[in-house]
């Protein structure tokens, strides 16, 4: 199945999992869509899977190869354990890819300082649809930050998904959406999306 792939697949879309990909992996610029697969959630997940993008020489390497992909549309990286230094080198790699439109970075272990870093890269992103902060340990610098990328600009902006927690403040992104004319698009916590993906998870 296309799950248990060894390596990425060379094409439109990627989805396998990080660990059983060669470091010197290629693929085409016109890669469409990136999915490495993280099996389970939150501390399970990362007793589980390997550590994603550990401090060297790989995670340089990886993220150029990201900046490359002139025509990403969708990355999704949840569960990944990219810690904080990881988001600042995936928000550099994100800056010149003006394709996106969806970045799932749900427990990705960003904290605030990669939060910021992401959000900036999301900055003038016209085709933006989706984009996943959640259970990331989010603060106040990041959620100003993520507040000021949205425009009116981002016509098909659906979903901006963050945590549901009574300590952190989003309403600024909530007035930047409204302004914007997506107020709806706010999410907060978990969905029903979620809730299937963990039914899959545990049948197998």
């Amino acid at each position: 199945s296309r799950d248990d792939a060894r390596t990425p697949r060379c094409g439109r879309r990627s989805d396998a999992p990080w660990g059983a990909a060669p470091a010197n992996f290629a693929v085409p610029a016109n890669l469409s869509n990136v999915r490495w697969k993280f099996r389970g959630r939150g501390d399970a997940a990362r007793e589980e899977n390997p550590r994603f993008l550990e401090n060297g020489g790989r995670q340089k390497d990886t993220m150029a190869k990201l900046a490359s992909f002139t025509k990403l549309e969708e990355l999704d990286l949840t569960n990944s354990s990219l810690g904080p230094e990881g988001g600042g080198s995936l928000g550099a790699a994100l800056l010149g890819i003006t394709s996106l439109r969806t970045l799932k970075l749900e427990d990705c272990e960003l904290e605030d300082d990669g939060c910021a870093a992401v959000a900036r890269a999301l900055s003038g992103k016209a085709a933006l649809e989706e984009v996943d902060l959640r259970n990331n340990d989010m603060e106040m610098d990041s959620v100003q930050i993520l507040a000021g990328i949205f425009s009116p600009a981002q016509a098909n902006l659906k979903a901006v998904r963050l945590d549901d927690d009574e300590d952190l403040d989003v309403s600024a992104v909530r007035t930047a959406l409204e302004v914007s004319g997506k107020a709806d698009a706010l999410k907060l916590g978990d969905d029903e999306d979620d809730d299937d993906d963990d039914e899959e998870d545990e049948g197998g």
